[in-house]
């Protein structure tokens, strides 16, 4: 079954995980350099009428990935002055409320969603399939996208918006970017919104 994460901004790391007792056993977690990972033991697959949940603390967020179909949440004072990376494959949602990242880097493989708020210098994202990249609450400097597929990009870019779209997907932008470039085959396009 999907697993909800929800993650929040503590003054130290912390996990709670809350599922029916007899699951609890083959949840696993562990800490690989510096990565929370949050998984099942090797082939076990959980059946569970009630959905995992798992409460997170966090210091520092330099990244997310989500593969398969569960919801990470999180809202807080994260704040990167480098890169903080959302990745995700499937049909998973991220949502993430943060307030300063300098390059926020977003990569979607299938038909997942990710949609952010907060400010940032420089937005990349990536998506192959339908999914799509909200992130139009995201203030930036630049925004570069790359689509391949039906998914759509939306952000708010205030100097630069690039595009290269393979597909009928589309890039929309809010904001004052002023230089726009853009490599199109298909149907798709850069839309000021």
């Amino acid at each position: 079954g999907s697993w909800d994460v929800q993650i929040a901004y503590g003054t130290s790391n912390t996990i709670q995980i809350e599922a029916d007792d007899n699951l609890l056993p083959y949840i696993k977690t562990e800490v690989e350099k510096g990565t929370l990972k949050i998984d099942t033991k090797k082939y076990i697959n959980l059946q569970s009428h009630k959905k995992i949940t798992v409460y997170v603390l966090v210091t520092t967020l330099t990244g997310i990935s989500l593969a398969g179909s569960g919801d990470i949440i999180g809202k807080g004072n994260f704040t990167n002055n480098g890169k903080t990376s959302f990745s995700l494959a499937g049909s998973g949602n991220i949502k993430i409320d943060f307030k300063t990242i300098e390059t926020v880097g977003i990569s979607i493989a299938g038909s997942g969603n990710v949609k952010l708020s907060g400010v940032a210098e420089n937005v990349t994202a990536s998506i192959a399939g339908s999914g799509n990249a909200s992130c139009e609450n995201v203030i930036a400097d630049d925004l570069s996208a790359s689509i391949a597929g039906s998914g759509h990009v939306k952000c708010t870019a205030n100097k630069s918006v690039k595009a290269s779209i393979m597909g009928s997907g589309n890039v929309y932008y809010k904001g004052n970017a002023t230089n726009i470039k853009k490599t199109i085959i298909g149907s798709g396009n850069i839309v000021k919104i």
